[in-house]
């Protein structure tokens, strides 16, 4: 239960200038951008991630899009969350475009990883507190200028604390 908190809070210090706090003084829950995020948070993203990366399981609608080097966004160039796209079945999919030169169909990489987290929170398959979160993490990242050259910057960083609270970077 710890260890599930202390990565918690590493969202936290991913996503705004927060302090860890020590080890024993490790709440329960914490604040992150206005969203409550519980240890029971993380260990529902945990558990949606086992499901993603299952193979040959749909029960998460996870769609790649291969795509070639040049169709990749550059702040995202290997693997990148695109958003939900409509399938052909009238479900709605979860769509990661991989670079055709990036995915080798061995273990997935940090880069796939990160971006299956995101697809999970944006889908709701986190829960509603990463759906909330990642829903103020794209608003935030609406509002940065039109040429910005990063206008995935808050999704990313999300990206990077979602690593963190599920232990992913870790097992690295």
């Amino acid at each position: 239960m710890k260890l599930v908190v202390v990565f918690t809070v590493a969202i936290a210090a991913a996503l705004s200038a927060m302090q860890r706090p020590a080890f024993a003084d490790t709440p329960a829950s914490v604040q992150v951008d206005g969203v409550t995020i519980s240890a029971a948070d993380v260990t529902r993203l945990q558990n949606a991630l086992v499901v993603a990366l299952r193979p040959n399981d749909n029960t998460i609608p996870l769609q790649l899009t291969l795509k070639t080097a040049a169709e990749m966004p550059p702040y995202d160039s290997d693997f990148h969350y695109a958003g939900t796209v409509a399938g052909k079945d009238g479900h709605q999919w979860l769509d990661l475009w991989v670079n055709r030169g990036s995915f080798n169909g061995g273990p997935p990489p940090v880069a796939m990883t990160m971006a299956i987290l995101l697809a999970l929170a944006d889908g709701g398959y986190g829960g509603p507190a990463f759906k909330q979160l990642y829903d103020t993490c794209a608003k935030q990242d609406a509002a940065l200028p039109a040429d910005a050259p990063d206008p995935f910057l808050n999704r990313r960083k999300l990206s990077n604390g979602l690593l963190d609270a599920t232990g992913m970077r870790a097992q690295r």
